[in-house]
């Protein structure tokens, strides 16, 4: 297993410089093989904090260990990040853009590393779960580096909570979510997110739904209340659309254990999803989805697929 890091994946500034950069993990044995699409990794951290060197864990419960050993090549982004002002010096815009731009790069160059030149597989956590999926809806920031909708081929979201924002936002502003220090993470978010629904909008997954993403497979994963409820949401508004999608509910797993914990608890339910995707895509007959996924685990207290209605939560917390 070989580690290339710091790998610009564009000719800026200086001052940019250390945000236009991702790791590459690959085994050398595999290159010249057959080919997998590329894993590219976005971090989290609330849009302003963190970077790739997040995934730093030990080996033997590394995200990235564990997908090449899985014969995939991983990629670990850096993007630009928010500075808190208003208005913010770099903006959600911004980023979308920088990981687009990484996605071309990895288009033209994860060939050398083992990888295939599309069908990349997006694997956000926390915000950048929202950063991935707006990715994977609002065709614009992959057209602009000459790559669509058609070259993504799924999207694991962890513990994502912000897929339709402007909903997000007006209950972390309305709602007690026994959440330490809500009222100024609200006022950081609306720095970053827009004071606004219709600025809300304007970076919302659920603004961009439609036809171009039905090749994608998304697989939800989520832990906190908060994201177990958003993304039951944005779960029935993929299925209405057609698109195959699948969401886990890990009850005894913490927003950071998606990290640290990846090996242990969280692998599991994506080797059946990742599966599925490169059956889909290798083959003309469409597959059973849903039939060899993994059901209800007990000891992990992991729900497939949550089962309550997105609108009956809302009316029993207004009942609160």
């Amino acid at each position: 297993m070989k580690i290339d890091r710091d790998i610009p994946y564009s000719q800026t500034s200086n001052e940019d410089s250390p945000f236009h950069t991702l790791d590459i993990y690959y085994d050398l044995a595999r290159i010249g093989g057959r080919r997998k699409p590329v894993i590219v990794f976005i971090h989290g951290g609330s849009w302003f904090e963190k970077d790739k060197s997040f995934l730093e864990v030990s080996e033997e419960e590394a995200m990235w260990a564990w997908f090449v050993e899985q014969g995939y090549v991983f990629a670990g982004l850096n993007f630009r990040l928010a500075d808190l002002a208003y208005p913010p010096k770099t903006t959600v815009f911004d980023m979308v853009d920088d990981i687009a731009r990484g996605i071309k790069w990895l288009s033209v160059n994860g060939v050398r590393y083992g990888g295939k030149k599309n069908g990349f597989i997006l694997v956000g956590h926390s915000s950048g779960a929202h950063l991935a999926v707006l990715i994977a809806t609002d065709e614009r920031y992959l057209r602009k580096y000459h790559l669509s909708l058609a070259d993504i081929g799924g999207v694991i979201a962890m513990d994502g909570a912000h897929y339709d924002l402007p909903q997000m936002m007006k209950i972390l502003q309305s709602e007690d979510l026994g959440m330490p220090h809500q009222r100024g993470m609200y006022v950081k978010m609306a720095k970053i997110l827009g004071r606004t629904a219709q600025e809300q909008a304007r970076i919302s997954p659920v603004a961009f739904l439609g036809e171009g993403s039905k090749n994608i497979a998304f697989l939800l994963l989520s832990a906190r209340p908060q994201s177990q409820q958003m993304s039951a949401k944005f779960c029935l508004l993929l299925e209405d659309i057609g698109i195959h999608v699948l969401h886990y509910h890990f009850e005894r797993c913490s927003h950071s254990d998606f990290i640290f914990r990846f090996r242990g608890m969280v692998s599991k339910y994506i080797l059946p999803f990742l599966g599925q995707i490169q059956q889909t895509t290798e083959s003309t007959d469409l597959p059973q989805w849903n039939t060899i996924f993994p059901k209800a685990n007990s000891q992990d207290k992991v729900i497939a697929k949550s089962k309550f209605k997105f609108e009956e939560w809302l009316v029993t917390r207004k009942k609160k």
